[in-house]
């Protein structure tokens, strides 16, 4: 087990009571994901979020998982790993055979992980907690986004600035063929922004988005051609 309960932990722990569980990012420890979703962009054949499971309680609980599919790209695959092992998730839905023992104040490591199996598209399951009488007490919801690796198609050349970025970015696109979408995502992976983008320059309005560090994607014909940061600091 890690022992995850920390000041943090004390913090994120005061707002719930006895029997429940906190489900957090790694990269995000001070925010709770109970009942919400977490969104996962990636590019290689297996994508994941880094997540635990605390256990508030003064004693120690045993817990089950429960995966139920909402929608999914035919052909893909899942797993779920804790700290005793990463489970195959055959059926739908799949619950965890055997019960987790999670100490007091103690964590679990949490690691849906979905394999694409070479194949672009997306896939929204939901995580269930069941207690020790497999009632459900918590649930997590994670999208997948799978795309194509970069090394896979042809990159075309782009300028895009200023960066960091006030307002506004340009985006200046070659001429090229299809159709070509810029993704503007924040650092927990959610997608911030979407705009279908031309030949030429294009405007980008973020003046809506808060001070920080993101990432943006050039998407053509739903194939991903590039990831950078962009950085915005009005």
């Amino acid at each position: 087990m890690n022992k995850f309960f920390t000041l943090i932990g004390a913090v994120l722990l005061a707002s719930f009571s006895f029997g429940q569980v906190v489900i957090h990012l790694d990269n995000d420890p001070m925010v709770s994901y109970n009942g919400d979703t977490v969104f996962v962009v990636g590019t290689e054949s297996v994508v994941y979020p880094h997540m635990h499971i605390l256990n508030p309680n003064g004693t120690a609980q045993n817990y089950k998982w429960k995966r139920v599919i909402i929608d999914s790209t035919p052909g893909y695959t899942d797993q779920l790993c804790d700290d005793v092992l990463c489970w195959n998730c055959t059926g739908d839905p799949w619950i965890r055979p055997l019960f987790i023992s999670i100490p007091a104040l103690d964590s679990s490591l949490f690691e849906p992980k979905l394999n694409a199996n070479g194949s672009a598209g997306t896939a929204h399951f939901r995580y269930y907690i069941l207690d020790g009488t497999e009632a459900v007490i918590d649930s997590v919801d994670i999208h997948y986004t799978t795309t194509v690796s970069t090394d896979e198609i042809t990159k075309f050349d782009y300028k895009l600035y200023p960066n960091p970025a006030n307002g506004m970015v340009s985006l200046v696109l070659p001429e090229i063929s299809g159709e070509v979408k810029f993704v503007l995502y924040n650092m927990v992976g959610s997608e911030v922004l979407r705009q279908t983008v031309v030949q030429g320059s294009n405007n980008i309005n973020c003046e809506s988005l808060q001070n920080g560090v993101y990432f943006y994607s050039i998407i053509r014909n739903n194939e991903l051609v590039e990831t950078k940061k962009l950085i915005i600091k009005h």
